[in-house]
């Protein structure tokens, strides 16, 4: 190959034998095809018709290169041709102008080749452009460097893999006045026919010798790198163990309310706030709590996949549970806020069940759009990310996270719609703040929405900081999240449930002394009856008596 130099005994000069170069090439001595081109090549030396028609081709200039036949002892540049092998740039030349060739001839010939419709030519038509670049491109022939194709990939360059790569050694060669040259050496090539590398010409590679000096060498590769100590950061069981606490404190305290709604429903301080919507709301929070199970799950229990549908699956469950929760408490006051609007002029007003799912409906539809779309175009992979290296760029600090393309759009359009729920469902607590509590609950849900607002304007800033550590990302994260589970259920149900308990504690206290003097009226409304009946039946008998005295009397005047 070709020669550089460099100072004797520089830095430079020191480190550069013993490394590789890797370059493609056209070819070198021994390969069939290349050995072909090489003989012709040779040939030129002695081919008067050929040197002349180089010569009129050559510019003229003071170096001007005039060949003669290299037979002749007088030709001043005698051996070019016999001595020197051409550059690898030639073989490509020479392969490119047979493919231009043979495209010219297929468009002559007029081949039918694919779905190009080339007219009819004579031996006097010429062809367009474009049929001889398209007859071109579809050359397949081996060549001088290789096997000679076009396209394979889409493109019209050439195909990667059908030319000859070759690793140089780069070699210490003489040193004189304080410079020494280094050269190439070829040592192996790809094999295409075989899809190797093969040793060439059985050379073996040198590398640099641990000398400390210019002429230290070896033939022995040099030992690996250790392997790195990379460390894969993973959830802590630690934080773990508090994640799923605080999950199933969310889902039991769920399923609690939702068995108090239930099972309460005919009471009147449930049946006023519409256990519908109170259903509905449970049935959000559950939601929302079990979403710290996918925010749980790394690749020590999951899959990559796995991790990935973990990823996608968290943001379902918060924003499904959210807007369950919300939709239920706006639809809840909307319909109290009309009724009791209506009230206020006399109007009769019929609320259906399907007035009331309508906005809710709307409000859940607008965040399927936004979860499908983006499951669908850009959904969350589970990636391992590089956080530190070592000096030769090796990983030693790595940590497994969520990523999706335009993830901040996405979540700015479902903060978008789930912001304008909260800010109307405050509107409409706002509107009822003078309805009874029991019906409106107005005060309640502005605490629990401003719980919640806390909640995230303190932890997201955080969450942000500490996004290099899953373990702190999962705690603040399913703090969060319990924050506003425990927030709207605690708000909501828990003053109705202290309410009730002071209903049945009322009733407790004043139940027994209420039946005795229940016992006592019933045995003295028996007694009176009884005494009015006795009464009745004196008076009856004393009318009786007395009708008939009555005509005794008559009865002795007479006489």
């Amino acid at each position: 190959g070709s020669a550089a130099a460099l100072e004797s005994g520089s830095s430079a000069a020191l480190a550069t034998p013993g490394n590789a170069l890797l370059h493609d090439e056209g070819g070198l001595p021994g390969f069939p095809q290349y050995d072909l081109f090489l003989e012709e090549w040779r040939r030129l030396g002695a081919d008067d018709e050929a040197l002349e028609y180089f010569n009129s081709k050559t510019p003229e200039w003071k170096y001007h290169f005039y060949f003669t036949n290299e037979t002749l002892a007088s030709n001043r540049n005698w051996g070019y041709f016999s001595l020197r092998n051409p550059s690898f740039v030639a073989a490509y030349a020479y392969d490119a102008a047979v493919a231009l060739g043979l495209g010219a001839c297929a468009a002559q010939a007029n081949i039918d080749v694919g779905d190009l419709t080339v007219p009819p030519m004579d031996a006097n038509s010429t062809f367009t452009g474009a049929s001889h670049f398209y007859y071109s491109v579809l050359s397949d022939f081996l060549g001088a460097s290789g096997r000679v194709r076009f396209g394979s990939d889409g493109s019209n360059s050439r195909d990667g893999n059908s030319t000859y790569f070759v690793v140089s050694n780069i070699r210490r060669g003489q040193s004189t006045n304080g410079s020494t040259t280094f050269r190439g050496v070829p040592t192996s090539y790809y094999d295409i026919a075989t899809d190797q590398w093969t040793s060439y010409r059985n050379r073996t590679f040198i590398y640099s010798g641990n000398t400390g000096d210019e002429l230290g060498s070896t033939t022995i590769p040099p030992r690996d790198l250790p392997p790195p100590n990379t460390t894969l950061v993973h959830l802590s069981p630690a934080a773990k163990g508090v994640a799923f606490s605080l999950c199933a404190l969310g889902l039991l305290a769920s399923t609690f309310c939702f068995a108090f709604t239930m099972s309460k429903r005919r009471h009147r301080i449930i049946r006023a706030s519409q256990p519908e919507f109170l259903a509905l709301v449970c049935a959000g929070c559950f939601l929302m709590a079990s979403a710290i199970i996918p925010l749980s799950i790394d690749n020590t229990v999951a899959s990559d996949h796995g991790c990935s549908i973990a990823c996608m699956a968290r943001f379902w469950l918060v924003s499904c549970g959210f807007c369950l929760t919300f939709s239920a408490l706006f639809s809840k006051l909307w319909r109290i806020n009309r009724v009791m609007k209506n009230a206020k002029g006399f109007k009769k007003v019929k609320v259906t069940p399907m007035d009331v799912a309508i906005p809710g409906a709307v409000l859940l539809g607008c965040n399927l759009i936004v979860l499908i779309v983006w499951t669908i175009v850009s959904p969350f992979s589970w990636e391992i990310e590089t956080l530190s290296t070592d000096e030769y760029g090796r990983p030693l600090v790595q940590i497994g996270n969520c990523k999706s393309d335009n993830v901040q759009a996405y979540v700015a359009s479902l903060l978008a719609i789930d912001g304008i729920a909260i800010v109307i469902t405050l509107w409409q607590a706002y509107v009822a703040r003078n309805i009874s509590t029991d019906l409106s609950e107005s005060k309640y849900i502005a605490l629990s929405v401003t719980a919640i607002f806390e909640a995230t304007f303190i932890g997201v800033p955080v969450l942000y900081i500490v996004s290099a550590q899953p373990s702190a990302v999962l705690f603040l994260s399913s703090a969060i999240i319990f924050v506003s589970v425990a927030a709207i259920l605690g708000f909501i149900f828990f003053p109705k449930y202290f309410a009730w308990k002071t209903d049945k504690r009322l009733a407790a206290n004043s139940s027994e002394p209420g039946a005795r003097a229940f016992r006592r009226s019933s045995r003295e409304m028996e007694r009176l009856k009884s005494e009015v009946a006795r009464l009745t039946k004196e008076i009856e008998d004393l009318k009786m008596g007395a009708q008939e005295t009555a005509s005794m009397t008559e009865l002795g005047d007479h006489d």
